[in-house]
């Protein structure tokens, strides 16, 4: 089978959070290089950031599916397969229905964002700690894998979240992957690591 052309990080929002959804596609990228043992040129797959979008808070579960199931469509129009990683923590399991319920022409992934542990998987969700989600968005974004093309839609706010993380010490000593304050938006950042703990496994 054709392997997915497009990502879409899924974070659903709280009371006073916003729900953010990032949108990744898969890109063959020519390197200039060319393999003499294959007699094709070299390409490097990339990931391209092509949307960004925060959702107005409040909105309703059968809005936000909706909405999530139009970006669905207009990239499956285009002939390419999509997988939705969706946010199952909390409030997540009843818009993971109202997005079933869509029946979208995409794979769904549910995975359950934790604050720690090891990696697991139960009951067809993954359970992630949020520091692996975003290790793994870091080490793409630091080999020049991820990239966030100008003119991108919500690329300047993308872009100021990722600005306003660094790297912090831990108490128990080694480094994660922290706002500067408490107050710092981390909506649209969560769904692109969401997005890119799928898509790194199709560019290795």
């Amino acid at each position: 089978p054709k392997p997915p052309s497009f990502f879409i990080g899924f974070d659903l929002g709280q009371k006073h959070d916003h729900t953010a959804i990032a949108v990744l596609e898969r890109v063959a990228v020519p390197t200039g290089e060319f393999d003499h043992t294959y007699g094709a040129p070299v390409i490097r797959p990339e990931l391209h950031v092509r949307h960004a979008e925060r959702l107005p808070l409040n909105t309703s579960y059968p809005a936000v599916a909706e909405r999530l199931a139009s970006l669905c469509r207009s990239m499956q129009l285009r002939g390419h397969p999509v997988t939705v990683v969706v946010d199952a923590t909390g409030v997540g399991a009843p818009v993971l229905d109202a997005i079933r319920r869509e029946r979208l022409p995409a794979m769904i992934l549910p995975v359950s964002i934790t604050s720690g542990g090891m990696p697991s998987y139960a009951n067809g969700v993954d359970r992630i700690p949020k520091s692996d989600l975003l290790k793994r968005l870091q080490l793409l974004i630091q080999t020049e894998r991820l990239r966030i093309p100008s003119g991108t839609p919500g690329a300047r706010n993308l872009l100021d979240e990722l600005a306003a993380y660094r790297r912090a010490p831990k108490r128990n000593g080694g480094t994660r992957f922290a706002p500067v304050d408490e107050a710092t938006h981390d909506d649209l950042l969560t769904a692109l690591s969401l997005a890119s703990w799928a898509a790194a496994k199709v560019i290795r």
